[in-house]
Protein backbone atom coordinates (compact mmCIF):
# COMPACT_ATOMS: atom_id res chain seq x y z
CA UNK A 1 0.00 0.00 0.00
CA UNK A 2 2.52 2.87 1.03
CA UNK A 3 4.48 1.72 -2.57
CA UNK A 4 1.58 2.52 -4.15
CA UNK A 5 0.55 5.87 -2.68
CA UNK A 6 4.69 6.50 -4.10
CA UNK A 7 3.91 5.66 -7.22
CA UNK A 8 0.79 7.51 -7.66
CA UNK A 9 2.69 10.56 -6.40
CA UNK A 10 5.23 10.53 -8.45
CA UNK A 11 3.39 12.46 -11.87
CA UNK A 12 2.37 15.02 -9.07
CA UNK A 13 5.58 15.13 -8.27
CA UNK A 14 7.02 15.50 -11.80
CA UNK A 15 4.35 18.13 -12.36
CA UNK A 16 6.08 20.28 -10.09
CA UNK A 17 9.44 20.32 -11.57
CA UNK A 18 7.44 20.63 -14.69
CA UNK A 19 5.85 23.61 -13.88
CA UNK A 20 8.89 25.19 -12.48
CA UNK A 21 11.17 24.58 -15.48
CA UNK A 22 7.92 25.83 -18.03
CA UNK A 23 8.18 28.85 -16.06
CA UNK A 24 11.57 29.77 -15.26
CA UNK A 25 11.53 32.45 -17.69
CA UNK A 26 10.12 34.50 -15.66
CA UNK A 27 13.15 33.81 -12.88
CA UNK A 28 15.43 35.00 -14.99
CA UNK A 29 15.35 38.39 -12.78
CA UNK A 30 13.39 37.25 -9.94
CA UNK A 31 12.77 40.59 -8.68
CA UNK A 32 12.36 42.43 -11.80
CA UNK A 33 9.08 44.20 -12.45
CA UNK A 34 6.55 43.35 -15.44
CA UNK A 35 5.57 44.81 -18.99
CA UNK A 36 2.74 46.30 -20.03
CA UNK A 37 -0.66 45.00 -17.77
CA UNK A 38 1.54 43.74 -15.22
CA UNK A 39 1.64 47.48 -13.32
CA UNK A 40 -2.45 47.12 -13.18
CA UNK A 41 -2.38 43.54 -12.34
CA UNK A 42 0.08 44.11 -9.32
CA UNK A 43 -1.21 47.13 -8.01
CA UNK A 44 -4.05 44.63 -7.45
CA UNK A 45 -2.53 42.51 -5.60
CA UNK A 46 -0.63 45.22 -3.72
CA UNK A 47 -3.51 46.95 -3.22
CA UNK A 48 -5.25 44.22 -1.20
CA UNK A 49 -2.32 43.98 0.70
CA UNK A 50 -1.70 47.12 1.71
CA UNK A 51 -4.54 47.88 3.93
CA UNK A 52 -3.97 44.45 5.83
CA UNK A 53 -0.47 44.24 6.17
CA UNK A 54 0.11 48.11 6.87
CA UNK A 55 -3.42 49.14 8.45
CA UNK A 56 -5.16 46.50 9.82
CA UNK A 57 -8.06 46.73 7.83
CA UNK A 58 -9.87 44.06 5.38
CA UNK A 59 -9.23 45.72 1.58
CA UNK A 60 -12.46 47.15 0.91
CA UNK A 61 -11.94 50.76 -0.73
CA UNK A 62 -8.89 51.81 -2.57
CA UNK A 63 -7.89 55.69 -1.96
CA UNK A 64 -4.74 55.17 -4.03
CA UNK A 65 -6.01 55.58 -7.39
CA UNK A 66 -9.05 56.93 -9.41
CA UNK A 67 -9.77 59.34 -6.58
CA UNK A 68 -10.85 56.63 -4.61
CA UNK A 69 -12.33 53.47 -6.00
CA UNK A 70 -14.04 49.66 -5.09
CA UNK A 71 -11.80 47.43 -4.06
CA UNK A 72 -13.57 44.34 -2.51
CA UNK A 73 -16.19 44.72 -5.09
CA UNK A 74 -13.76 45.20 -8.09
CA UNK A 75 -14.30 42.16 -10.39
CA UNK A 76 -10.40 41.63 -11.17
CA UNK A 77 -9.50 41.97 -7.39
CA UNK A 78 -7.81 38.78 -5.72
CA UNK A 79 -8.89 38.20 -2.31
CA UNK A 80 -7.24 34.58 -1.59
CA UNK A 81 -4.16 34.08 -4.36
CA UNK A 82 -1.54 32.27 -3.00
CA UNK A 83 0.79 35.53 -4.35
CA UNK A 84 -0.70 37.15 -1.15
CA UNK A 85 0.91 35.08 1.70
CA UNK A 86 4.31 34.41 -0.62
CA UNK A 87 4.18 38.26 -0.65
CA UNK A 88 5.51 38.42 2.92
CA UNK A 89 8.33 36.76 2.85
CA UNK A 90 9.23 37.95 -0.33
CA UNK A 91 8.86 40.55 -3.05
CA UNK A 92 5.81 41.07 -4.75
CA UNK A 93 7.23 40.06 -8.05
CA UNK A 94 9.20 37.24 -7.19
CA UNK A 95 5.87 36.38 -4.89
CA UNK A 96 3.50 36.69 -8.50
CA UNK A 97 6.21 34.65 -10.06
CA UNK A 98 5.94 31.58 -7.67
CA UNK A 99 2.15 32.32 -8.08
CA UNK A 100 2.10 31.87 -11.55
CA UNK A 101 4.27 28.72 -11.31
CA UNK A 102 1.99 27.35 -8.23
CA UNK A 103 -0.94 27.63 -10.36
CA UNK A 104 0.61 25.87 -13.89
CA UNK A 105 1.29 22.72 -11.29
CA UNK A 106 -2.24 23.02 -10.31
CA UNK A 107 -3.56 22.98 -13.80
CA UNK A 108 -1.06 19.85 -14.86
CA UNK A 109 -2.08 17.92 -11.46
CA UNK A 110 -5.74 18.55 -11.87
CA UNK A 111 -5.44 17.76 -15.77
CA UNK A 112 -3.68 14.16 -14.73
CA UNK A 113 -6.00 13.53 -12.33
CA UNK A 114 -9.01 13.95 -14.91
CA UNK A 115 -7.32 11.92 -17.13
CA UNK A 116 -6.57 8.88 -15.29
CA UNK A 117 -9.26 8.91 -12.67
CA UNK A 118 -12.37 10.53 -14.36
CA UNK A 119 -11.80 9.39 -17.85
CA UNK A 120 -9.63 6.34 -16.92
CA UNK A 121 -6.58 6.01 -18.93
CA UNK A 122 -4.67 3.47 -17.74
CA UNK A 123 -0.81 4.81 -19.01
CA UNK A 124 0.33 7.24 -16.70
CA UNK A 125 3.00 8.35 -19.04
CA UNK A 126 0.50 9.25 -21.61
CA UNK A 127 -1.62 11.32 -19.39
CA UNK A 128 1.08 13.62 -18.43
CA UNK A 129 1.47 14.11 -21.78
CA UNK A 130 -1.74 14.93 -22.79
CA UNK A 131 -1.84 17.14 -19.81
CA UNK A 132 1.28 18.89 -20.51
CA UNK A 133 -0.52 20.30 -24.04
CA UNK A 134 -3.57 20.94 -22.22
CA UNK A 135 -2.36 22.96 -19.75
CA UNK A 136 0.90 24.62 -21.72
CA UNK A 137 -1.21 24.95 -24.77
CA UNK A 138 -0.10 29.23 -25.95
CA UNK A 139 -3.82 31.16 -24.33
CA UNK A 140 -2.08 31.09 -20.73
CA UNK A 141 1.10 31.90 -21.99
CA UNK A 142 0.05 34.89 -24.27
CA UNK A 143 -2.29 36.30 -21.74
CA UNK A 144 0.31 36.21 -19.16
CA UNK A 145 2.99 37.89 -21.13
CA UNK A 146 1.03 40.89 -21.22
CA UNK A 147 0.07 41.19 -17.99
CA UNK A 148 -3.63 39.29 -17.95
CA UNK A 149 -3.27 37.62 -14.19
CA UNK A 150 -6.61 37.45 -13.85
CA UNK A 151 -6.70 34.55 -16.26
CA UNK A 152 -4.52 31.86 -14.00
CA UNK A 153 -7.96 30.78 -11.90
CA UNK A 154 -8.71 29.31 -15.70
CA UNK A 155 -6.04 26.72 -14.74
CA UNK A 156 -8.63 25.53 -11.96
CA UNK A 157 -10.72 24.30 -14.82
CA UNK A 158 -9.71 20.35 -14.82
CA UNK A 159 -10.06 19.84 -10.86
CA UNK A 160 -13.89 21.30 -11.78
CA UNK A 161 -14.54 19.06 -14.98
CA UNK A 162 -12.92 16.11 -12.91
CA UNK A 163 -15.44 16.65 -9.76
CA UNK A 164 -18.58 17.02 -12.49
CA UNK A 165 -17.62 13.81 -14.27
CA UNK A 166 -17.27 11.59 -10.95
CA UNK A 167 -20.32 13.37 -9.31
CA UNK A 168 -22.39 12.43 -12.65
CA UNK A 169 -21.25 8.96 -12.59
CA UNK A 170 -21.71 7.93 -8.67
CA UNK A 171 -23.68 10.73 -7.69
CA UNK A 172 -21.85 11.52 -4.54
CA UNK A 173 -22.16 15.10 -3.23
CA UNK A 174 -18.39 15.54 -1.60
CA UNK A 175 -17.93 14.95 -5.98
CA UNK A 176 -20.48 17.86 -6.47
CA UNK A 177 -18.75 20.04 -3.28
CA UNK A 178 -15.33 20.10 -5.45
CA UNK A 179 -16.63 20.50 -8.27
CA UNK A 180 -18.08 23.90 -7.13
CA UNK A 181 -14.83 25.08 -5.30
CA UNK A 182 -13.19 25.92 -8.77
CA UNK A 183 -16.03 27.99 -9.77
CA UNK A 184 -15.73 29.59 -6.24
CA UNK A 185 -11.93 30.29 -6.02
CA UNK A 186 -12.60 32.01 -9.75
CA UNK A 187 -14.41 34.76 -8.41
CA UNK A 188 -12.70 35.36 -5.29
CA UNK A 189 -9.62 35.79 -6.94
CA UNK A 190 -11.08 37.92 -9.56
CA UNK A 191 -11.14 35.90 -12.81
CA UNK A 192 -14.52 36.41 -14.12
CA UNK A 193 -13.06 36.25 -17.14
CA UNK A 194 -13.03 32.62 -16.01
CA UNK A 195 -16.47 32.33 -14.71
CA UNK A 196 -18.25 32.13 -17.90
CA UNK A 197 -15.65 29.83 -19.37
CA UNK A 198 -16.70 27.89 -16.15
CA UNK A 199 -20.19 27.92 -15.96
CA UNK A 200 -20.85 26.95 -20.22
CA UNK A 201 -18.56 23.63 -19.61
CA UNK A 202 -20.39 22.35 -16.77
CA UNK A 203 -23.79 23.38 -18.31
CA UNK A 204 -22.86 21.84 -21.78
CA UNK A 205 -21.69 18.33 -20.12
CA UNK A 206 -24.22 18.31 -17.86
CA UNK A 207 -27.26 18.97 -20.62
CA UNK A 208 -25.52 16.66 -23.20
CA UNK A 209 -24.79 13.88 -20.06
CA UNK A 210 -28.12 13.89 -19.22
CA UNK A 211 -29.50 13.26 -22.60
CA UNK A 212 -26.81 10.80 -23.41
CA UNK A 213 -27.78 8.77 -20.21
CA UNK A 214 -31.59 9.80 -20.39
CA UNK A 215 -31.18 10.59 -16.55
CA UNK A 216 -31.97 13.62 -14.67
CA UNK A 217 -29.38 13.05 -12.34
CA UNK A 218 -26.50 15.42 -14.46
CA UNK A 219 -28.37 18.01 -14.75
CA UNK A 220 -29.25 18.02 -10.80
CA UNK A 221 -25.23 17.79 -10.45
CA UNK A 222 -24.33 20.99 -13.23
CA UNK A 223 -26.96 23.17 -10.82
CA UNK A 224 -26.21 21.88 -7.48
CA UNK A 225 -22.69 22.58 -8.85
CA UNK A 226 -23.13 26.19 -9.83
CA UNK A 227 -25.41 26.93 -6.76
CA UNK A 228 -22.62 25.76 -4.34
CA UNK A 229 -20.33 27.61 -6.10
CA UNK A 230 -22.10 30.92 -6.16
CA UNK A 231 -22.92 30.09 -2.75
CA UNK A 232 -19.40 29.52 -1.67
CA UNK A 233 -18.58 32.82 -3.11
CA UNK A 234 -21.42 34.94 -2.30
CA UNK A 235 -19.21 37.36 0.59
CA UNK A 236 -17.52 39.06 -2.78
CA UNK A 237 -20.01 37.99 -5.57
CA UNK A 238 -23.02 40.00 -3.97
CA UNK A 239 -20.71 43.22 -3.51
CA UNK A 240 -19.70 42.80 -7.24
CA UNK A 241 -23.10 42.82 -8.40
CA UNK A 242 -24.20 45.58 -6.16
CA UNK A 243 -21.33 47.45 -7.77
CA UNK A 244 -21.43 46.66 -11.50
CA UNK A 245 -25.41 47.66 -11.21
CA UNK A 246 -25.29 50.93 -9.50
CA UNK A 247 -25.69 53.93 -10.94
CA UNK A 248 -22.09 55.22 -9.92
CA UNK A 249 -20.81 52.27 -12.09
CA UNK A 250 -18.91 53.15 -14.87
CA UNK A 251 -17.81 50.68 -17.74
CA UNK A 252 -14.59 52.55 -18.92
CA UNK A 253 -13.25 49.35 -20.79
CA UNK A 254 -12.34 50.08 -24.85
CA UNK A 255 -15.68 49.53 -27.06
CA UNK A 256 -14.78 46.40 -29.02
CA UNK A 257 -16.28 46.64 -32.76
CA UNK A 258 -18.34 44.08 -34.12
CA UNK A 259 -18.64 41.41 -35.17
CA UNK A 260 -15.65 40.33 -34.10
CA UNK A 261 -14.67 37.06 -35.22
CA UNK A 262 -11.41 34.86 -36.94
CA UNK A 263 -11.21 34.17 -40.55
CA UNK A 264 -10.07 30.73 -40.94
CA UNK A 265 -6.73 31.48 -41.50
CA UNK A 266 -6.54 32.98 -37.85
CA UNK A 267 -8.34 29.53 -36.93
CA UNK A 268 -5.87 27.75 -38.46
CA UNK A 269 -2.56 29.96 -36.89
CA UNK A 270 -4.24 30.43 -33.39
CA UNK A 271 -4.06 26.63 -32.64
CA UNK A 272 -1.14 24.96 -35.56
CA UNK A 273 1.47 27.67 -36.10
CA UNK A 274 4.78 27.16 -33.78
CA UNK A 275 6.19 30.84 -33.84
CA UNK A 276 3.40 32.73 -32.63
CA UNK A 277 3.98 36.64 -31.33
CA UNK A 278 2.31 39.06 -29.80
CA UNK A 279 2.34 41.37 -33.18
CA UNK A 280 0.86 38.97 -35.80
CA UNK A 281 -2.07 40.75 -37.62
CA UNK A 282 -4.51 40.14 -40.11
CA UNK A 283 -7.49 41.36 -41.40
CA UNK A 284 -10.75 41.59 -39.67
CA UNK A 285 -8.51 41.11 -36.17
CA UNK A 286 -10.29 43.35 -33.48
CA UNK A 287 -7.77 42.93 -30.97
CA UNK A 288 -4.34 41.71 -30.38
CA UNK A 289 -3.18 38.31 -31.01
CA UNK A 290 -2.06 37.18 -27.37
CA UNK A 291 -6.29 37.46 -27.46
CA UNK A 292 -6.42 34.56 -30.17
CA UNK A 293 -3.06 32.78 -29.94
CA UNK A 294 -3.35 28.95 -28.49
CA UNK A 295 -0.68 26.68 -30.28
CA UNK A 296 -1.30 22.95 -29.23
CA UNK A 297 0.39 21.97 -32.38
CA UNK A 298 -0.51 19.18 -35.65
CA UNK A 299 -0.68 16.07 -33.56
CA UNK A 300 -2.80 17.18 -31.00
CA UNK A 301 -5.55 18.88 -33.50
CA UNK A 302 -5.53 15.80 -34.94
CA UNK A 303 -6.14 13.48 -32.31
CA UNK A 304 -8.74 16.10 -30.86
CA UNK A 305 -10.69 15.32 -34.40
CA UNK A 306 -9.84 11.27 -34.15
CA UNK A 307 -11.70 12.24 -30.49
CA UNK A 308 -14.61 13.41 -31.29
CA UNK A 309 -15.20 11.72 -34.29
CA UNK A 310 -14.68 8.41 -32.45
CA UNK A 311 -17.21 9.45 -29.74
CA UNK A 312 -19.93 9.89 -32.06
CA UNK A 313 -19.31 7.08 -34.67
CA UNK A 314 -18.89 4.29 -31.91
CA UNK A 315 -22.04 3.29 -30.78
CA UNK A 316 -20.81 0.42 -28.24
CA UNK A 317 -17.88 2.10 -26.75
CA UNK A 318 -17.97 2.38 -22.43
CA UNK A 319 -18.90 5.75 -20.82
CA UNK A 320 -19.80 6.65 -24.46
CA UNK A 321 -22.02 9.42 -22.60
CA UNK A 322 -18.75 11.20 -21.26
CA UNK A 323 -17.15 11.21 -24.71
CA UNK A 324 -19.94 12.47 -26.54
CA UNK A 325 -20.49 15.23 -23.56
CA UNK A 326 -16.50 16.05 -24.07
CA UNK A 327 -16.47 16.06 -27.59
CA UNK A 328 -19.88 17.95 -27.81
CA UNK A 329 -18.45 20.76 -25.13
CA UNK A 330 -15.25 20.95 -27.09
CA UNK A 331 -16.83 21.41 -30.75
CA UNK A 332 -18.91 24.06 -28.73
CA UNK A 333 -15.96 25.71 -27.53
CA UNK A 334 -14.39 25.93 -31.07
CA UNK A 335 -17.23 27.46 -32.54
CA UNK A 336 -17.29 30.18 -29.55
CA UNK A 337 -14.47 31.32 -29.99
CA UNK A 338 -14.27 31.23 -33.59
CA UNK A 339 -16.74 34.88 -32.81
CA UNK A 340 -19.73 36.44 -34.57
CA UNK A 341 -19.59 34.80 -37.83
CA UNK A 342 -22.62 35.27 -38.48
CA UNK A 343 -25.78 36.67 -37.07
CA UNK A 344 -26.85 32.91 -35.56
CA UNK A 345 -23.12 32.02 -34.02
CA UNK A 346 -23.36 30.60 -31.03
CA UNK A 347 -21.25 33.76 -29.82
CA UNK A 348 -23.50 36.75 -31.36
CA UNK A 349 -26.02 34.87 -29.54
CA UNK A 350 -24.25 35.10 -26.04
CA UNK A 351 -24.50 38.55 -26.51
CA UNK A 352 -28.04 38.74 -25.07
CA UNK A 353 -27.38 36.11 -22.23
CA UNK A 354 -26.52 37.50 -18.89
CA UNK A 355 -22.87 37.10 -17.67
CA UNK A 356 -21.91 36.03 -21.25
CA UNK A 357 -22.52 39.23 -22.92
CA UNK A 358 -20.14 40.40 -20.23
CA UNK A 359 -17.42 37.99 -21.92
CA UNK A 360 -16.86 40.83 -24.89
CA UNK A 361 -13.81 38.86 -26.62
CA UNK A 362 -14.85 35.47 -28.08
CA UNK A 363 -11.76 33.89 -29.16
CA UNK A 364 -10.99 33.82 -25.28
CA UNK A 365 -12.79 30.34 -25.27
CA UNK A 366 -9.99 29.03 -27.05
CA UNK A 367 -8.58 27.75 -23.21
CA UNK A 368 -12.25 25.98 -23.41
CA UNK A 369 -11.30 24.12 -26.58
CA UNK A 370 -7.54 22.98 -25.85
CA UNK A 371 -8.47 21.35 -22.05
CA UNK A 372 -12.03 19.43 -23.83
CA UNK A 373 -10.31 18.63 -26.63
CA UNK A 374 -7.09 16.61 -25.20
CA UNK A 375 -9.70 15.79 -22.73
CA UNK A 376 -11.99 13.82 -25.17
CA UNK A 377 -8.33 12.31 -26.83
CA UNK A 378 -7.85 10.88 -23.65
CA UNK A 379 -11.20 9.38 -23.56
CA UNK A 380 -10.97 8.17 -26.93
CA UNK A 381 -7.49 7.01 -26.30
CA UNK A 382 -8.75 4.94 -23.33
CA UNK A 383 -11.23 3.31 -25.71
CA UNK A 384 -9.13 2.40 -28.63
CA UNK A 385 -6.59 0.74 -26.05
CA UNK A 386 -9.59 -1.46 -25.06
CA UNK A 387 -9.42 -3.43 -21.70
CA UNK A 388 -6.02 -5.42 -23.20
CA UNK A 389 -2.72 -4.31 -23.28
CA UNK A 390 -1.65 -2.59 -26.08
CA UNK A 391 1.53 -4.21 -28.22
CA UNK A 392 4.54 -2.80 -27.23
CA UNK A 393 5.47 -1.44 -30.08
CA UNK A 394 2.34 0.45 -30.77
CA UNK A 395 2.92 1.87 -27.36
CA UNK A 396 6.00 3.07 -27.45
CA UNK A 397 5.71 4.21 -30.97
CA UNK A 398 2.31 6.37 -29.76
CA UNK A 399 3.93 7.14 -26.41
CA UNK A 400 6.92 8.96 -28.36
CA UNK A 401 4.59 11.16 -30.63
CA UNK A 402 2.62 12.07 -27.71
CA UNK A 403 5.46 13.23 -25.90
CA UNK A 404 6.82 15.11 -28.64
CA UNK A 405 3.99 16.71 -29.12
CA UNK A 406 3.90 18.09 -25.33
CA UNK A 407 7.71 18.90 -25.31
CA UNK A 408 7.22 20.78 -28.89
CA UNK A 409 4.22 22.80 -27.30
CA UNK A 410 5.81 23.59 -23.89
CA UNK A 411 9.02 24.35 -25.62
CA UNK A 412 7.31 26.72 -28.01
CA UNK A 413 4.81 28.55 -26.02
CA UNK A 414 7.21 29.11 -22.78
CA UNK A 415 8.82 31.64 -24.80
CA UNK A 416 6.02 34.03 -25.01
CA UNK A 417 7.34 34.28 -21.17
CA UNK A 418 11.21 35.53 -21.97
CA UNK A 419 11.35 39.51 -21.12
CA UNK A 420 7.95 39.51 -19.10
CA UNK A 421 9.56 41.05 -16.05
CA UNK A 422 12.65 42.39 -17.69
CA UNK A 423 11.78 45.73 -16.02
CA UNK A 424 13.70 47.14 -12.78
CA UNK A 425 13.62 45.20 -9.77
CA UNK A 426 11.55 46.00 -7.01
CA UNK A 427 12.42 44.83 -3.44
CA UNK A 428 9.78 46.77 -1.53
CA UNK A 429 7.70 45.50 0.99
CA UNK A 430 4.95 46.64 3.31
CA UNK A 431 5.57 47.02 6.95
CA UNK A 432 3.07 45.88 9.47
CA UNK A 433 1.49 48.87 11.22
CA UNK A 434 3.28 51.24 8.88
CA UNK A 435 0.60 52.75 7.76
CA UNK A 436 0.50 56.75 7.29
CA UNK A 437 -2.52 58.73 9.06
CA UNK A 438 -1.89 61.45 6.51
CA UNK A 439 -4.09 61.09 2.92
CA UNK A 440 -2.78 60.30 0.06
CA UNK A 441 -1.66 63.23 -2.18
CA UNK A 442 -3.14 63.49 -5.21
CA UNK A 443 -0.92 62.82 -8.35
CA UNK A 444 -1.86 64.38 -11.68
CA UNK A 445 0.82 64.37 -13.92
CA UNK A 446 2.22 60.72 -14.65
CA UNK A 447 0.85 58.27 -17.02
CA UNK A 448 -0.66 55.02 -15.73
CA UNK A 449 0.57 53.61 -19.05
CA UNK A 450 4.26 54.59 -19.10
CA UNK A 451 6.68 51.90 -18.70
CA UNK A 452 8.13 51.09 -15.21
CA UNK A 453 4.99 50.54 -12.67
CA UNK A 454 3.93 54.24 -11.99
CA UNK A 455 1.11 52.46 -10.53
CA UNK A 456 2.56 50.15 -8.21
CA UNK A 457 5.35 53.00 -6.96
CA UNK A 458 2.84 55.26 -6.23
CA UNK A 459 0.85 52.76 -3.94
CA UNK A 460 3.94 52.29 -2.26
CA UNK A 461 4.22 56.05 -1.71
CA UNK A 462 0.98 57.09 -0.31
CA UNK A 463 0.06 58.82 -4.01
CA UNK A 464 -3.78 58.95 -5.48
CA UNK A 465 -3.06 58.17 -8.77
CA UNK A 466 -5.54 60.52 -10.54
CA UNK A 467 -5.07 59.02 -14.32
CA UNK A 468 -5.58 55.52 -13.40
CA UNK A 469 -5.43 52.72 -15.61
CA UNK A 470 -9.06 51.27 -14.13
CA UNK A 471 -11.67 49.81 -16.79
CA UNK A 472 -14.38 49.37 -13.97
CA UNK A 473 -14.65 52.03 -11.76
CA UNK A 474 -16.74 54.58 -9.90
CA UNK A 475 -17.84 57.64 -11.62
CA UNK A 476 -15.50 60.72 -10.89
CA UNK A 477 -17.41 62.88 -8.04
CA UNK A 478 -14.16 63.62 -6.32
CA UNK A 479 -11.86 66.77 -7.50
CA UNK A 480 -8.33 66.39 -8.32
CA UNK A 481 -7.56 70.01 -6.11
CA UNK A 482 -9.36 69.82 -3.25
CA UNK A 483 -8.53 68.69 0.40
CA UNK A 484 -9.29 65.40 1.21
CA UNK A 485 -11.83 66.36 4.08
CA UNK A 486 -13.22 69.68 3.78
CA UNK A 487 -16.06 71.79 5.38
CA UNK A 488 -18.35 74.54 3.95
CA UNK A 489 -18.66 78.33 5.50
CA UNK A 490 -16.52 79.23 8.88
CA UNK A 491 -16.63 75.53 10.17
CA UNK A 492 -13.26 73.98 10.62
CA UNK A 493 -11.92 70.43 10.33
CA UNK A 494 -8.75 69.54 12.41
CA UNK A 495 -6.74 66.28 13.05
CA UNK A 496 -7.78 63.81 10.21
CA UNK A 497 -6.69 60.35 10.91
CA UNK A 498 -6.58 58.97 7.62
CA UNK A 499 -6.89 54.70 6.82
CA UNK A 500 -8.40 53.09 4.09
CA UNK A 501 -11.85 52.13 4.78
CA UNK A 502 -12.44 54.71 7.80
CA UNK A 503 -10.94 58.45 7.80
CA UNK A 504 -11.58 60.57 11.45
CA UNK A 505 -11.53 63.88 12.24
CA UNK A 506 -12.48 66.65 14.48
CA UNK A 507 -15.28 68.91 13.36
CA UNK A 508 -16.27 72.68 14.66
CA UNK A 509 -19.31 73.69 12.65
CA UNK A 510 -20.25 77.00 11.63
CA UNK A 511 -23.24 79.29 12.84
CA UNK A 512 -25.30 77.90 9.85
CA UNK A 513 -25.83 74.98 7.62
CA UNK A 514 -22.44 73.12 7.21
CA UNK A 515 -21.73 70.56 4.41
CA UNK A 516 -18.73 68.11 5.50
CA UNK A 517 -16.97 66.53 1.94
CA UNK A 518 -15.03 63.89 1.50
CA UNK A 519 -12.73 63.77 -1.47
CA UNK A 520 -13.24 60.42 -2.82
CA UNK A 521 -15.59 59.20 -5.34
CA UNK A 522 -19.28 58.69 -4.14
CA UNK A 523 -19.98 55.15 -3.64
CA UNK A 524 -23.09 53.30 -1.80
CA UNK A 525 -21.77 51.91 0.83
CA UNK A 526 -20.16 55.16 2.80
CA UNK A 527 -21.25 56.26 5.78
CA UNK A 528 -20.93 59.03 8.56
CA UNK A 529 -21.34 59.30 11.99
CA UNK A 530 -22.75 62.57 11.30
CA UNK A 531 -25.52 61.41 9.19
CA UNK A 532 -26.45 60.43 5.79
CA UNK A 533 -24.10 60.49 3.43
CA UNK A 534 -24.91 61.96 0.37
CA UNK A 535 -22.92 62.23 -4.14
CA UNK A 536 -21.68 65.69 -4.37
CA UNK A 537 -19.81 67.99 -6.40
CA UNK A 538 -16.07 67.10 -4.77
CA UNK A 539 -17.05 63.85 -3.59
CA UNK A 540 -19.32 62.93 -1.16
CA UNK A 541 -20.82 65.31 2.07
CA UNK A 542 -23.28 65.09 4.73
CA UNK A 543 -25.15 67.97 6.16
CA UNK A 544 -24.82 69.41 9.67
CA UNK A 545 -26.30 71.55 12.05
CA UNK A 546 -25.15 74.35 13.18
CA UNK A 547 -22.78 74.28 16.35
CA UNK A 548 -21.91 71.07 16.25
CA UNK A 549 -19.02 69.92 17.55
CA UNK A 550 -16.86 66.68 18.23
CA UNK A 551 -15.00 63.50 16.74
CA UNK A 552 -16.86 62.21 13.45
CA UNK A 553 -15.49 59.63 11.18
CA UNK A 554 -16.84 58.25 7.29
CA UNK A 555 -16.17 54.74 6.89
CA UNK A 556 -16.95 52.42 4.26
CA UNK A 557 -18.32 48.74 3.72
CA UNK A 558 -19.16 47.34 0.70
CA UNK A 559 -23.27 46.62 0.50
CA UNK A 560 -23.94 42.62 0.08
CA UNK A 561 -21.17 41.75 2.38
CA UNK A 562 -22.78 40.87 5.48
CA UNK A 563 -25.83 39.00 3.18
CA UNK A 564 -22.98 37.73 1.22
CA UNK A 565 -20.90 36.30 4.13
CA UNK A 566 -24.73 34.86 5.89
CA UNK A 567 -25.19 32.95 2.43
CA UNK A 568 -21.55 31.38 2.61
CA UNK A 569 -21.64 30.16 5.89
CA UNK A 570 -25.16 28.51 5.20
CA UNK A 571 -24.06 27.20 2.03
CA UNK A 572 -20.78 25.86 3.78
CA UNK A 573 -23.20 23.70 7.15
CA UNK A 574 -25.07 22.64 4.33
CA UNK A 575 -22.36 20.96 2.02
CA UNK A 576 -20.72 19.15 5.19
CA UNK A 577 -24.27 17.97 5.96
CA UNK A 578 -24.97 16.87 2.61
CA UNK A 579 -20.97 15.58 1.74
CA UNK A 580 -21.74 11.48 2.78
CA UNK A 581 -25.44 11.81 0.69
CA UNK A 582 -26.18 10.08 -2.75
CA UNK A 583 -27.94 12.36 -5.47
CA UNK A 584 -30.55 9.82 -7.22
CA UNK A 585 -29.58 7.63 -10.04
CA UNK A 586 -32.68 8.80 -11.85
Amino acid sequence: MPHDRFSRAIPYVAYAVIAFWYCAPLFASPHGLGILDWDQHLFYYASVLKPIVEYGQLPFWNPWYCAGNVLWQNPQIPLLSPALPLAAITSLPLAMKINIALHYWVGLAGMHLLLVRGIGMREPLAAMALSMIAVCSGAMAMHLAVGHSVFLPVLYLPFQLYGLVQAIRTGAMRYVVGASVPLALMTLNGALHAVPMSVAGVGIVSVVAAAALRRVRPIVVGLLVGLLGCAFSAPKLLPVAAFVTSDRFNDARTVIEHPDAMSAEMVLRTYLDRYQNRGLKFDGQRSGWYEYGNYIGGAAVCGMLAGVVLAFAVPGARDRWLGIALATTAVVFLLLSAGEFGPLAPASLARYVPLFSSFRIPSRYTFGVSLFGIAVLGWAWRVASGEGTPRRVVTVVVLTVAWGAALDVASQTREQLRGVFGEAPFTTRFRPGAGTSAPPAMDLTRNAYAPGSPMLHGLFENIDFWGSYESLQLARTAAPDAPFISVDGDGRVSDVRFSPNRVEFSLIAGRSTTGVRLNQNAAPGWSSTLGAVHPSPGGMSVAVAPGTAGRFAFSFTPPGLYAGVGIAALALAAAAFLRHRIIPDV
